[in-house]
């Protein structure tokens, strides 16, 4: 069925849609699944990294995939005839094809505006609260990243407290956490209707805290204590920032976690670029594997034809297997075809019959065998393949061998010598009377003396 031009664009936007949240989901799944093993196998530098995954595999699904070129005939109708195609195809163009169309790209773009008003707001409160000096410590800004603290920054926490505060935060700045959140916020508005990219953007922030967590001990090991004094110390935000990274997490399982993680030894340097290696290396995977998922995608090639003009015959000829005329069923179409002439291949007067195999006659192997031939237009038999063996492979190879030294009265199209390929020959091997039914009858050679 025909469609717009408009529900087409409708139908790509929304098929690659779903085609990169399946593969996000299916990453987030296995992100989800591998997670505890991440982190204690491979640290939480590598559980942050994993999340890489996730947008990798989804973009991979927005290349085009691989393509396959099929040529198809372009058929220049008369002038009357082609003005009424056209009505035909403009009356097509308005099905209930677009009337589904339109309404899903409508839900779709309501549910995303409405994400991005309650992230909008969600952050617009937290801007509120910072103007009062009440929110913080926190980085905010994508383009322009910076660190904000409360009014109350340097009362509540010690000296050493506040390095430590603020160099968590300066980890933020170096791996550019923010703009991540924000890249993540709008994956949420535009994939709003899978509830596993929610998820997956919560775990990727916990990911994110634990993994600053972890440089910053790494940096200073022996505030480990200190570190963790200031984590409780510390009250939760009174405005979760959707869009920035805030000291420290909104909810009390990651303060839990974070805190339980800095009983851990951290590790080595070695050890930290070989979880990296590994993880890029499954991003990569990853992503390869959502690419190659996708169906081939199919590309039509015209082939012109001259026009014609109202009254004329229009002669097309598209052979995709070389059958006998016979076996072709008739074809139903508006425009009148005219056919050609198309006469088969025949073996030349001077045909010689193959010998009998004599290890077939002496165990008394019969059967039919036919063959498929491929002939030249100089009659030459280019190749042939056994089509139906016959139960002996004596005398299926016996016939192979004869047919492909056969010289034939090559097939005609219009009078003219073509090259036709799947011609069958049927050939009969019988030790008993010659049986004039059977095609090519081949009659018994005796066996020699010795």
């Amino acid at each position: 069925m025909n469609v717009s031009p408009v529900s087409g664009l409708v139908v790509s936007v929304l098929g690659d849609l779903l085609q990169a949240n399946l593969a996000a989901a299916a990453a987030i799944s296995v992100i989800l699944l591998a997670r505890a093993y991440v982190l204690r196998y491979l640290g939480p530098r590598a559980a942050y990294l994993s999340w890489t995954l996730a947008p990798a595999a989804a973009l991979a699904t927005l290349i085009p995939s691989r393509a396959i070129e099929v040529a198809a005939p372009a058929i220049q109708l008369p002038t009357g005839m082609e003005e009424a195609s056209r009505a035909v195809s403009h009356a097509a163009h308005v099905s209930w094809l677009d009337m589904l169309y339109a309404p899903s790209m409508i839900i779709w773009l309501g549910g995303a505006f409405a994400m991005a008003v309650h992230i909008g707001l969600r952050q617009r409160k937290f801007l509120d609260d910072m103007s009062l000096g009440l929110a913080g410590p926190a980085v905010i800004g994508i383009r322009r990243q910076r660190i904000v603290t409360p009014d109350d920054f340097g009362h509540r926490y010690s000296f050493i407290e506040q390095r430590l505060i603020l160099a968590h935060e300066q980890v933020h700045l170096e791996r550019h956490d923010a703009r991540i959140n924000a890249f993540a916020a709008l994956a949420r508005c535009v994939c709003w209707f899978n509830p596993l990219v929610h998820i997956g953007a919560h775990m990727m922030r916990v990911d994110q805290e634990l993994s600053c967590d972890a440089a910053v001990v790494e940096r200073r090991p022996r505030a480990r204590r200190a570190y963790a004094e200031t984590l409780l110390k510390s009250r939760l935000a009174k405005r979760p920032l959707p869009v920035g990274c805030y000291w420290p997490a909104g909810t009390q399982h990651p303060l839990t976690e974070r805190i339980a993680m800095l009983t851990r030894t951290p590790f080595s340097r070695r050890r930290r670029f070989a979880a990296t290696a590994a993880i890029l290396t499954l991003a990569a995977t990853g992503a390869a594997a959502a690419w190659a998922a996708q169906p081939e995608r199919v590309i039509q090639s015209t082939i012109q034809t001259p026009p014609v003009s109202p009254g004329d015959p229009q002669e097309v000829f598209l052979q995709l297997q070389l059958l006998p005329p016979e076996a072709a069923a008739p074809l139903k179409h508006d425009i009148k075809v005219e056919p050609q002439e198309v006469k088969n291949p025949t073996p030349r007067a001077d045909m010689v019959r193959p010998d009998y195999p004599a290890d077939s006659v002496k165990a008394k192997e019969e059967g039919d065998v036919v063959v498929k031939l491929c002939v030249t237009e100089t009659g030459d038999v280019e190749s042939a393949k056994l089509l139906r063996p016959s139960g002996y492979q004596r005398l299926d190879q016996a016939t192979i061998d004869w047919a492909t030294k056969l010289k034939f009265n090559p097939a005609t199209r219009d009078g003219r010598p073509v090259r036709m390929c799947d011609y069958p020959l049927d050939f009969y091997w019988s030790l008993g009377p010659a049986d004039l039914s059977k095609p090519h009858y081949l009659s018994p050679v005796k066996p020699s003396a010795n």
